[in-house]
């Protein structure tokens, strides 16, 4: 994400006072507009909908104080406790969503493991969850003060204008046939929102800026395509079909310019004689 002003602003002072900065990627995991959440309930514009999972970083007191990712599937409480048994098996299911309720964890596995500090802060859990990988989660509420990272990463530009975050593929569980919610192959809906809290607006208020769906984002590996796949020669040819239907643009447009040039000059010279 790129902003204007500097993305990893935020005031340093005592509780509330400090002020929030949220950097939010929306995914619609399932394309399914009936399932997941709609961006005005969550007071986002653009409008779009059918987001069922998302993942931020949360900028709070001057530092990143969250690295988390949520599930939108819910409508109320006995929605918010039956998910949060599913995802305690490493299960998410997409259901129709309000904004809020939804759950939101930091994700913990072999590769970053979780500490003992984390875990005594660690107010709903940690849950050890099914895997190979020795996952454990912690869910959070929004806007907790617990300075949790898990696996996630992130960095910032030297002048705080961009800043880079990822996250696992495994932090977001696996559907109920055992399948990962995302993996390579998957066609998504990507959407972007940036969020501050409302120390930072005049007046007073959550302020957020938004993109517009992002649709039908194949989720193709890096090295999809390689030297071997020759991919060079497909960028020439793909270059100069580009030029040749570019030359074929720029003629016929030369020719029109010409017909008009000409038709211009005709009328230009009957209108001088008949002027005489």
């Amino acid at each position: 994400m790129k902003v204007v002003g500097n993305i990893n602003l935020t005031d340093v002072g005592e509780g509330t006072d400090a002020g929030r900065t949220l950097l939010k990627v929306m995914l619609d995991l399932d394309d399914n507009l009936e399932t997941g959440f709609c961006t005005n309930g969550a007071g986002y514009y653009p409008e779009s909908c059918g987001y069922d999972m998302s993942f931020e970083l949360e900028i709070y007191n001057g530092t990143v104080n969250t690295a988390s990712v949520s599930l939108h599937a819910m409508v109320n409480q006995s929605d918010y406790s039956i998910a949060v048994k599913e995802q305690k098996n490493n299960t998410v299911y997409f259901r129709y969503s309000l904004y809020k309720p939804y759950t939101q964890w930091v994700y913990w596995d072999d590769s970053k493991p979780i500490t003992s500090d984390e875990e005594s802060r660690c107010r709903d859990g940690p849950y050890a969850l099914p895997g190979s990988n020795n996952p454990v989660i912690c869910f959070i509420n929004d806007m907790c003060n617990c300075s949790y990272k898990g696996v996630m990463n992130y960095a910032f530009s030297a002048d705080n204008h961009s800043v880079e975050f990822s996250v696992p593929f495994r932090a977001f569980m696996n559907l109920p046939d055992g399948t990962p919610a995302i993996k390579l192959g998957n066609r998504i809906t990507v959407g972007f929102t940036l969020a501050t809290s409302d120390q930072y607006s005049s007046p007073h208020i959550w302020a957020s800026d938004s993109s517009w769906p992002i649709r039908g984002y194949l989720f193709g590996p890096t090295d999809a395509i390689s030297p071997s796949q020759n991919l060079w020669a497909d960028r020439f040819i793909s270059g100069a079909v580009g030029l040749i239907i570019g030359a074929i643009i720029a003629t016929i447009v030369a020719l029109l310019a010409t017909s008009v040039a000409h038709k211009h000059k005709h009328k230009s010279g009957y209108t001088n004689v008949e002027s005489r």
